[in-house]
């Protein structure tokens, strides 16, 4: 906090629990959690927003984790094409997903190629910035 008499929120994230009390030192928080016990979170000085809206919301993940492949279902008729992006942790961009303008319903798209781990999906031609995080295992 640059100026403790003035902090404002910059992000945040959401544990498991209900988060009682938390120390930091370094570049980790160390958090009691209440029923998920003590977290230990590292920071990496990057961030990307998780979100839902209008453009999202019309394409929802049926599973995640995810093996090989994104499960998805779009709730209605998209307006217009649409690019879902899949991002690593340090906000480089590593796959397309074209989606076609009028498609409805399930939706597969394949993971072969990506390592393990944490990914941001994001959600472009509709919104731009709204994100989903997705796990693949």
């Amino acid at each position: 906090v640059s100026n403790p008499s003035s902090p404002y929120e910059t992000g945040y994230y959401d544990t498991p629990g209900g988060a009682w009390d938390v120390y930091v030192s370094g570049s980790y928080a160390y958090v009691a959690d209440h029923d998920a016990g003590l977290r230990i979170y590292q920071y990496y000085g990057i961030g990307i927003a998780e979100g839902s809206s209008k453009g999202l919301s019309r394409i929802r993940l049926l599973k995640n984790p995810v093996q090989e492949s994104i499960e998805l279902l779009l709730d209605i008729p998209l307006e217009k094409e649409v690019h879902l992006c899949f991002y690593n942790t340090l906000g480089q961009k590593i796959r397309t997903y074209n989606i076609n303008k009028g498609l409805k319903g399930n939706l597969s798209l394949p993971t072969a190629g990506l390592s393990n781990g944490i990914y941001f999906l994001k959600l472009e031609g509709i919104e731009s910035g709204l994100m989903k995080v997705v796990v693949v295992r």
